[in-house]
């Protein structure tokens, strides 16, 4: 009997246990989150706005067809006016849609500056490889819209290698890496172990330049106090009493050396 109370007791409070929603009776129409604007701006890139556009559609489950819907909504500007002047088969199809918007915001002469910029593209000084890697991955994708995926990986690697600073180049090219996920990995390795081994030469190499700059400041201030006391001495001559004094001084000097002289000749018997 006590057993069977248990189990009735186990019964009841598992009956309370609030149930779980089924996943698949969740709309897929409800939105997780949504895109930000796209207004046509020079400033902007369309390419990364359209693939942050895809993930939250696919996130939030949008077919083409309601991405054709939706998409308008995040236009403004230019990018609202280019829209209202396509057709409307380009409006129905989404990747037609999304072709005349590369093509509108993504015009050929941009190209040509990003790939004037990816040639001059260098790892500045105190550039981390992860935002070298980051910038160059950007310029390449922009540069060579139209190129094939696998030589768009071959180009990606060569200009980061190339614009690596000199000594992760050295390090990197002698590990001849294959691919830019390899040469961006010798290279961030690289960059560990200079941040891990040579903390102490840079705390050196930093003590040696307040040292040089510290001495620097003392022959500044040494040099400052010669040229006043230097200044001060010049003044000291150069005034009107001191140079009417020493005139005054010369003259009764030249008097008395030619009264000498002329007192001699008299002197003798």
């Amino acid at each position: 009997m006590p057993k069977k109370r248990r189990q009735g007791a186990l019964d009841e409070s598992v009956c309370e246990l609030p149930t779980i929603p089924n996943t698949s009776q969740i709309s897929s129409s409800s939105t997780i989150i949504k895109p930000c604007p796209f207004f046509g701006n020079l400033d902007e890139d369309f390419d990364a706005w359209i693939k942050n556009f895809d993930r939250i559609a696919k996130a939030n489950g949008w077919s083409k067809e309601k991405r054709c819907i939706t998409i308008p909504a995040f236009l403004r500007d230019r990018a609202a006016e280019h829209y209202e002047s396509l057709k409307e088969d380009a409006k129905d199809d989404y990747d037609i849609l999304c072709e005349s918007l590369r093509e509108r915001f993504i015009p050929k002469e941009l190209q040509t500056l990003y790939y004037s910029n990816l040639f001059g593209c260098k790892q500045k000084d105190q550039q981390s490889v992860d935002d070298y890697a980051s910038e160059i991955t950007k310029l390449t994708s922009r540069a060579y819209v139209e190129m094939p995926k696998r030589q768009k990986e071959i180009l990606t690697k060569e200009h980061f290698v190339q614009g690596l600073n000199p000594d992760l180049k050295r390090f990197v090219l002698m590990s001849n890496p294959k691919t830019f996920e390899e040469a961006f990995r010798h290279a961030k390795r690289e960059e560990c172990h200079n941040a891990l081994t040579r903390p102490q030469a840079r705390t050196m190499a930093a003590a040696c330049e307040e040292d040089r700059t510290l001495r620097l400041e003392k022959s500044v201030e040494e040099l400052a106090v010669q040229l006043s006391a230097m200044a001060t001495n010049l003044n000291h001559i150069t005034s009107p009493t001191n140079f009417n004094r020493g005139n005054r001084n010369q003259s009764n000097r030249g008097f008395r050396r030619g009264r000498d002289r002329g007192t001699r000749p008299n002197a003798q018997p």
